[in-house]
C-alpha cells in the first residue's frame, strides 16, 4: 500500500485538522486540505478513550485580543506585536490603566457544580503579578499570578455555585497595579486541568477525529447529520426535572465516560416497586422515529432498563451491564449497547412513534425482566449522558442543561482541485464504517447531472452502491448484495474508471467490470463527503479516502481493499 501511495494524487488519512479544515496527507503543500463546516459543537471520543466535547476551547478569538469578542475595562491590546510561544508573531500586547477597574472579559454561559479551567500564556518586559478573574456565580478571582519574562501559561480551576451567565478573563493583581504584559492563548475548558491549547475563532467548525473502541490507534473523521437532545439536564439526574419514583439519586458520586467526576448514582429504596427516574413528559411531540439513549455502568445491581409509555402501553427493554448484553427488547422496538471502557456501556433503544403524549424513564432491576423488586436504599447503578433525538439509531453525544442543545449537521468538502482528480481515468478508493444509510463519497463536477461518480451504503438493503454517470448517462449502476455483517463493520472499496476498461472491488473481491465506453463532456471538480446532489448525510466514520489520477491494474485493485 506505502507505494501505491506514491501514485495517489489526494490521500486522506484523519491525522490532521484545525479550525474548518482537514489536512490531506498527500498533497502535504495544503492544496488537498479539505473545508470542513459544522457551525456547533460537537462530541468524539478522545484518543484516551474519553467522551470530549470538540472544540474542549470554550473562548473564541483565543489569538486575537483586540478582536470585540473581548471586552475591555481600562485596559488596551495591540495585536501581533511579538514572537508567540508557537513561534508565530500572534502574541498581543495588553496594558491596563485602570487599576483595581483594568479588566479583560467574556461573558459566558456556566453550570452550577460543574469544574472549569481557564488559562492563558503571559509574558512581561519586567516581573509581575495578575489575577484570573471571575464574576458572578462564586467563580472567584485567583490569587496573584506570577508573569516573568519567559512565556508562562497561567491557570485557575474553579466550580461555580450557580448556573449563569458570568464574566471570566484577567484583571490587575490584589494591590491594583497596573499591569503591562504580552498575552496569547487564552482557554476555557470543562474539567479540572488546562487541556492541550486549542486555538480558534469562531470556534465551532472543528473536525470531530474520533477514536474507536476505547481510544489509541489511528482516528477516523466523524461526520453526523444534524440531531437535537430534547432531555435536558443530561447529566444532573438530581435536578427537578428528572422526577424519582421508589428511587433517589446521588449527584456526582463516580467518574463518567468524559473523565470527570459527573456521573449520578440511581437508587432503589426500600420498598418493594419499581425503581427509576421519569423524564418530563412530551406533549404532541412528532417522531418519526425517535431513539432513546444513555450511558449507563454497574453497581450493585447488574440489570438497567428503559421504560416507555405511549397512550397507555408501556415497553420495557433490559440490559445487562455486567456482560453487556441486551437481555430483552420490548415490541415494536430495536436496541444497542456498546461499551465505553472503565465498565461503561452506552444503552439505546429506538422505536417508531406519531404525535402523541409519551414518557420515558430509566430504571434499576434485580434481574432480567423484573422492573419491581424489594431494594435496600444504598444498592444501585450509575448513569451518565441522557439523550432523546429524533432519528433512528443514537447519535454522538449531545450535552444539555436547561434546554435542548442542537448539533449541526456536519459537512466536509473540497472544490477547485481538477488537476488531482483523474478526468479521463483514475481511482476512487474509500474505507469506511456506516451507521445507516449514507453516501459515502462523491467525485463531481459543479452542476447535476454532469459527470459523477458515488459511493453510497444503503443500510435498509444492507448493500453498497456505486453510480458513474456521465452527462447524464450511466455507466454503472451496480448495488452489492445484500449482506447485514456490512453495517457498522470496516468496508473497503475501490471504483476504477476509464473508457472500456471499468471495475468495482469491494474487501478484496471484484464485484464487477464494464467495458462501457466514454467521453467526459465535464470536469470532475470536487469531492465531497457524506453528501451527493440528491440525499442529505448520516453517520459514518471515514479511515481513509484516496484518489489515483490512473486506473490502477486489478492486481493493485484486490491488495488496496482486503481487510
Amino acid at each position: 500500500m506505502s507505494t501505491l501511495l506514491e501514485q495517489a494524487s489526494l490521500v486522506l488519512i484523519p491525522s490532521g485538522y484545525k479550525e474548518d479544515t482537514v489536512y490531506s496527507v498527500i498533497p502535504s503543500n495544503g492544496s488537498g486540505d479539505l473545508s470542513f463546516t459544522r457551525a456547533s459543537d460537537g462530541t468524539r471520543i478522545n484518543s484516551d478513550g474519553l467522551v470530549e466535547v470538540t472544540p474542549w476551547n470554550i473562548f473564541g478569538y483565543s489569538e486575537e485580543f483586540n478582536n470585540a469578542y473581548w471586552t475591555k475595562v481600562n485596559t488596551t491590546p495591540t495585536a501581533n506585536t511579538t514572537t508567540a510561544p508557537n513561534g508565530t508573531l500572534t502574541a498581543d500586547t495588553l496594558v491596563s490603566t485602570g487599576g483595581v477597574n483594568s479588566f479583560l472579559y467574556k461573558i459566558l454561559s456556566f453550570t452550577s457544580g460543574a469544574v472549569y479551567t481557564l488559562s492563558f500564556y503571559v509574558k512581561a518586559n519586567s516581573a509581575q503579578t495578575i489575577r484570573i478573574y471571575g464574576g458572578g456565580g462564586g467563580i472567584g478571582t485567583s490569587a496573584n499570578l506570577n508573569v516573568t519574562t519567559e512565556w508562562t501559561r497561567i491557570s485557575y480551576t474553579f466550580t461555580p455555585s450557580a448556573s449563569g451567565s458570568f464574566d471570566v478573563g484577567i484583571r490587575t493583581n490584589s494591590s491594583n497595579v497596573d499591569f503591562n504584559i504580552f498575552l496569547w492563548g487564552a482557554q476555557l475548558n470543562d474539567g479540572s486541568t488546562a487541556k492541550p491549547y486549542f486555538p480558534t475563532t469562531d470556534r465551532l467548525n472543528v473536525p470531530r477525529l474520533t477514536y474507536q473502541n476505547g481510544g489509541g490507534g489511528c482516528p477516523s473523521l466523524l461526520l453526523e447529520p444534524q440531531r437535537t437532545n430534547l432531555a435536558l439536564y443530561s447529566e444532573q439526574f438530581d435536578n427537578a426535572y428528572w422526577p424519582k419514583l421508589n428511587s433517589t439519586i446521588t449527584a456526582n458520586s463516580l467518574t463518567s465516560p468524559d473523565g470527570t467526576v459527573t456521573a449520578d448514582k440511581l437508587i432503589a429504596d426500600a420498598t418493594t416497586n419499581l425503581h427509576r427516574i421519569n423524564i418530563s413528559v412530551f406533549t404532541g411531540v412528532a417522531l418519526t422515529s425517535n431513539t432513546l439513549s444513555i450511558f449507563a455502568k454497574k453497581g450493585e445491581y447488574n440489570f438497567f432498563y428503559f421504560r416507555e409509555s405511549i397512550s397507555g402501553t408501556t415497553v420495557e427493554t433490559f440490559f445487562d451491564l455486567n456482560n453487556g448484553t441486551i437481555t430483552s427488547i420490548g415490541a415494536g422496538r430495536t436496541a444497542t449497547i456498546t461499551s465505553f471502557g472503565n465498565g461503561w456501556y452506552k444503552c439505546s433503544v429506538t422505536a417508531t412513534s406519531v404525535t402523541m403524549n409519551f414518557g420515558i424513564g430509566f430504571g434499576v432491576a434485580q434481574t432480567d425482566g423484573v422492573s419491581s423488586f424489594l431494594g435496600n436504599g444504598t444498592s444501585g447503578i450509575y448513569l451518565w449522558g441522557a439523550q432523546l433525538e429524533a432519528g433512528a439509531y443514537a447519535s454522538s453525544y449531545i450535552p444539555t442543561t436547561s434546554a435542548s442543545a442542537t448539533r449541526i449537521a456536519d459537512a466536509c468538502s473540497k472544490t477547485g482541485i481538477s488537476s488531482l482528480i483523474g478526468q479521463t481515468e483514475g481511482v476512487l478508493f474509500a474505507e469506511f464504517i456506516p451507521s445507516k444509510t449514507t453516501d459515502v463519497v462523491n467525485l463531481s463536477a459543479n452542476g447535476v447531472f454532469q459527470t459523477d461518480l458515488n459511493i453510497s451504503y444503503d443500510a435498509n438493503n444492507k448493500r453498497i452502491g456505486i453510480n458513474f454517470y456521465v452527462n447524464p448517462t450511466y455507466i454503472i449502476a451496480y448495488f452489492s448484495a445484500n449482506n447485514s455483517a456490512l453495517l457498522n463493520t470496516k468496508i473497503k472499496v475501490a471504483v476504477a474508471y476509464k473508457s472500456g476498461d471499468l471495475a468495482i472491488y469491494i474487501n478484496g473481491v471484484q464485484t464487477n467490470t464494464s467495458t462501457t465506453t466514454y467521453t467526459i463532456v465535464s470536469q470532475l471538480t470536487r469531492i465531497r463527503f457524506n453528501q451527493n446532489n440528491f440525499t442529505g448525510s448520516d453517520s459514518i466514520l471515514y479511515n481513509q479516502v484516496i484518489l489515483f489520477p490512473t486506473r490502477l491494474t486489478n492486481a493493485e485493485l484486490a491488495l488496496i481493499t482486503t481487510l
